[in-house]
């Protein structure tokens, strides 16, 4: 198993409660990247979920994180570019 942390810099993360949620979501692909977890993954939404749970998500949410975050890694295998999520 991999041990993978998603470091938050508070300083720099946005205030607006949506732009939050784009920072953290944007921070767990990079987490994702560095990591080098990616669509061919084994167990790859246990992975993404336990860097989820590292990075500032309520419990109710993480569910959809993970499905969205497995979904941009699929799409960034599909067309070999990096995804990003923005307003």
């Amino acid at each position: 198993m991999v041990a993978v942390c998603a470091r938050v810099d508070r300083q720099t993360m946005p205030t607006s409660t949506r732009r939050e949620k784009i920072f953290l979501l944007n921070n767990v692909l990079d987490t994702c990247h560095k990591n080098s977890i990616d669509h061919r993954t084994p167990a790859l939404a246990d992975k993404v979920a336990q860097i989820i749970k590292v990075s500032g998500f309520s419990q109710p949410t993480e569910k959809e994180y993970v499905r969205l975050i497995v979904d941009a890694l699929f799409w960034e295998g599909k067309h070999q570019k990096e995804f990003r999520f923005i307003e």
